[in-house]
């Protein structure tokens, strides 16, 4: 998972009805694995195991945190195409 972390100028943003960009943005990268007989039901995340996480503060800095894990951007789809849980 990679999940940009909101600011305070975020939310004033959102309340203005807009959304903002910034390259500076800081990123927490999260790298779960699952049981797969697990993945069918409601309760996915038993028995889930967190492989890694990080912290990227920036693009450039998120880059180089996936070509360390061996990832590309590319690799990553939205959750609706995959069968991620």
């Amino acid at each position: 998972d990679i999940t940009p972390l909101d600011t305070v100028a975020d939310a004033e943003a959102r309340r203005q009805g807009w959304k903002r960009a910034d390259r500076a943005r800081t990123f927490r990268i999260v790298h779960w694995d699952y049981r797969a007989d697990m993945l069918d039901g409601y309760d996915y995340d038993i028995g889930r195991i967190l492989i890694k996480e990080a912290t990227a503060a920036g693009e450039a800095e998120l880059t180089a945190t996936l070509e360390a894990w061996h990832l590309r951007p590319e690799q990553f789809l939205y959750p609706w195409y995959t069968d991620d849980p």
